[in-house]
């Protein structure tokens, strides 16, 4: 939160993670997807399936997918790409008034690897690869993954060790149902 609050008063931030936070980051992400499928699978008429990078990949095409699912009348491809051009973008970390350009830009899709070690996309992996094989992604968990100890390494004190090996058990269990 201070170096949140620092960026923001002074335009910058320090783009090295600990793996602290990006333990705790990687249980977010897997347990906010994981919620997420469990709805989809009970509520497919009330859901629309869509992948950020999809939508980078094929804005054009997404939105509209989005706007019939809504039962919103589809904009033509050329409206859709005039709005969409008008729409200026940044880093989400960089606080400066500084716009990086205008438009969707697909740069976003893998930025977050710029801000990591190899050994650090492992360890993202270890923790969400059996739910993120379920979306379509395939991951590098490096050549040596760690598990469970190598995970907890990662995390100072004994009761932060105990929370962090709980919450991956209750993860691992979440899994099954979704």
């Amino acid at each position: 939160m201070a170096q949140r609050t620092v960026a923001k008063t002074e335009g910058t931030f320090n783009p090295r993670i600990s793996d602290e936070s990006l333990i705790q980051s990687a249980i977010h992400w897997r347990f906010t997807i994981q919620r997420m499928r469990y709805f989809y699978k009970r509520n497919r008429s009330l859901s629309l399936d869509l992948r950020f990078e999809d939508f980078l990949d094929n804005p054009l095409q997404r939105l509209n997918e989005i706007y019939e699912f809504l039962g919103v009348k589809a904009l033509s491809e050329d409206e859709l790409r005039g709005r969409l051009e008008t729409i200026p973008y940044k880093k989400t970390n960089d606080y400066s008034s500084e716009m990086e350009g205008h438009g969707i830009s697909s740069k976003a899709k893998d930025r977050w690897r710029d801000s990591i070690s190899s050994e650090q996309e492992g360890l993202i992996w270890a923790i969400t690869g059996k739910t993120a094989q379920k979306l379509g992604y395939s991951g590098t968990p490096g050549t040596n993954p760690p598990h469970l100890f190598g995970i907890m390494s990662g995390v100072v004190g004994i009761k932060k060790k105990l929370v962090l090996s709980i919450k991956l058990l209750f993860l691992a269990c979440f899994e099954r149902l979704i």
